[in-house]
This record gives structure tokens, sequence and C-alpha cells, in this order.
């Protein structure tokens, strides 16, 4: 069982290790909020043109993806977790349509880890 953390309005998945475990995040959120729900990224990510791209809120959405890459709607950006650095703090944050996402990663947290 994923470990998810809840807040009063979300659930987040901290360091996930690969798309399936995002995926069988996004399938608890939704059985637990009992409606579809968005899921928003925050943290360090690596992306598929740029390298690595860092979100310190969780204000983008996933909107698509296959066996290997995300989509966001940030420029359409294609990004998956960073498997070779675990020191680089990432996250996807659940949220039911409606709420917004609260999660975010501070200065400090986002250097400690910067690949």
């Amino acid at each position: 069982m994923l470990n998810l953390e809840a807040r009063e309005h979300s659930l987040i998945l901290r360091q996930p290790q690969s798309l399936e475990i995002i995926g069988e995040a996004w399938e608890q959120a939704v059985a637990r909020f009992g409606a579809e729900c968005d899921a928003c990224l925050v943290g360090w990510w690596q992306e598929q043109v740029h390298g690595h791209i860092v979100y310190p809120t969780a204000t983008y959405l996933i909107t698509g993806g296959d066996d290997s890459w995300l989509l966001t709607e940030n420029r359409g950006h294609r990004v998956r977790p960073l498997t070779n650095n675990q020191n680089a703090v990432c996250a996807v944050e659940f949220v039911p349509f409606g709420k917004s996402p609260s999660l975010r990663y501070g200065r400090s947290a986002l250097e400690r880890g910067s690949p």
C-alpha cells in the first residue's frame, strides 16, 4: 500500500519512484474523494527537453501521459520523477475538482537536493 499524506482536502505522494506508483496513488485519491480529482506537480522533475525543471508550488496539473512521461499543462512539458537523485524533493498533490493545491517547497529544501 502507498503511503499518502492526508491534508485537509488533499493527498500527497512524496518521492514517487515511477509513473506506475503515481497512477496507483491517483486511483486511491479518486477512491477517497469519491469523484475525479486533479494531480499537481511540485518539486524537482526530469523534463524531456530541458533536463530538469522545478515547480516550487503545486500549480501545474498533469494532463496526460504514456508509459515513460507525464504531460503537464505548463507549456506541454513532458516530465517524470528524478530516479537518479533521491535527495531532490519531488511530490504530487491530489486535490478534488474545485479545490486548490497547497503544497509548496521552500528554497532551502529545493537547493538541498538540487540536480
